[in-house]
């Protein structure tokens, strides 16, 4: 495949990376202009540009006329095409793989404003602030599962799409009171930075800890992990601890 083929993909790839890049900034700011669908459909239309171009229906001014396509433009093209196919059906509602949704910035919800996290997860609820959560341990004796997130965190987005949606994680949830502290953006952002800082040491995204009723570690699971098996085992420990 000739090189400025290749510079013309990369040119359409770091075109749809720039989106990615913006939207973080326009959630730390709350501009809500590059939302999900925003940005999906943005990806969508570049990745389907791009396969397009392979097989030449669209010309660039430098290009000259293709006589033949090439099997490896073919092949290039036809995972373009699939793929802009696959985000599209993410645009109609249909789910798209966790890998691409943990780059997409999080779904907002039009009511409250704030993340949603999947159908599944938002069955439950989810506290956003400590003080809440602390009351409500207290009422139920439940332990508190703490997840340290952040709007532009991608590995908390996997997590929350690959990890989180398991049933037995799901399952698990279902004895803790959940909290979930943003620390990149939103309500009181800084102050929740500095708190998890100061009580547990630590700035890294994403972070979990489960706490006693009184607000006490019981244990943590720094960063992220692709065993669901192994943050269920985590779980069980809070639980087993109380």
């Amino acid at each position: 495949m000739p090189m400025y083929i290749i510079k013309v993909v990369m040119g359409f790839l770091e075109l749809a990376a720039a989106f990615k890049f913006v939207s973080n900034s326009d959630l730390v700011w709350g501009w809500g202009f590059f939302s999900h669908q925003m940005v999906l459909a943005s990806w969508t239309v570049i990745v389907l540009l791009t396969g397009f171009y392979l097989l030449g229906k669209i010309q660039l001014p430098h290009d000259s006329p293709i006589e033949k396509v090439s099997v490896s433009r073919l092949l290039s093209s036809s995972v373009f095409l699939i793929f802009g196919l696959l985000l599209a059906a993410g645009l109609t509602g249909q789910k798209i793989p966790g890998l691409v949704e943990a780059y997409l910035p999080p779904r907002m919800s039009e009511e409250t404003g704030g993340v949603v996290l999947n159908n599944q997860l938002d069955t439950i609820k989810w506290y956003e602030e400590y003080d809440q959560a602390l009351i409500q341990a207290n009422l139920t004796n439940q332990p508190i599962f703490l997840d340290v997130t952040g709007y532009t965190c991608t590995n908390c987005r996997w997590m929350e799409a690959n990890i989180f949606t398991q049933p037995e994680i799901m399952n698990l949830f279902q004895q803790f009171v959940l909290l979930r502290l943003y620390t990149d953006g939103g309500n009181n952002y800084r102050e929740k930075q500095r708190f998890v800082v100061e009580q547990f040491g630590t700035a890294a995204l994403p972070f979990y800890v489960i706490l006693t009723p009184e607000g006490n570690e019981i244990t943590r699971f720094p960063g992220m992990t692709r065993d669901y098996q192994e943050f269920a085992a985590f779980l069980r420990e809070g639980l087993g601890a109380r």
